[in-house]
């Protein structure tokens, strides 16, 4: 009876490791997730034609309502040969007054997305944006981490934009 308790708790144990590192590998291609802010830090979104890519940052809130951390994010097109339309989301979970500071070259449009006004060419990279900004009314706990949240999403420079943005 032991020999056979083993055999299952063996084979629970082999399915649980691999079923494990399967979704590490799985969720890591599209998501890159717990990268700290450090000021003066340069974070990259790489992007392909017809997909959106993510970049969640963390941060504590001890930081000062207020504070403007240099933060620069760049979006990376990763298809040579391949011009791209580009638009951004930024959010941030369980917190409000928190949000980058975009670059001129995104104009912010009233559907809450940032709009790239020029065509992203395959293998260049456009700076999203310089700073983290935190307002001087935000409210945040010590402690407490928080997640911003940027979703980027892209077309090919044909696409008919007006069906599907």
């Amino acid at each position: 009876m032991w020999i056979f308790v083993t055999i299952v708790l063996a084979i629970a144990l082999l399915t649980s490791v691999i079923l494990g590192v399967s979704g590490v590998f799985c969720s890591a291609k599209y998501q890159q997730t717990n990268l700290d802010i450090v000021p003066g830090d340069l974070k990259s979104v790489s992007v392909m034609e017809n997909q959106a890519s993510s970049l969640a940052l963390i941060f504590d809130g001890s930081l000062i309502s207020g504070q403007k951390i240099p933060q620069k994010i760049q979006i990376v097109s990763t298809e040579i040969g391949k011009n791209l339309l580009v638009r951004a989301k930024i959010s941030c979970d369980n917190c409000s007054g928190v949000f980058f500071s975009t670059t001129d070259k995104f104009v912010y449009e009233d559907d809450g997305y940032y709009y790239l006004q020029e065509v992203l060419v395959g293998g260049e990279k456009a700076l999203f944006a310089d700073y983290l900004q935190i307002s001087p009314d935000a409210n945040l706990v010590s402690g407490r981490k928080y997640i911003v949240n940027i979703v980027v999403e892209c077309l090919s420079e044909n696409s008919p934009v007006s069906d599907i943005w």
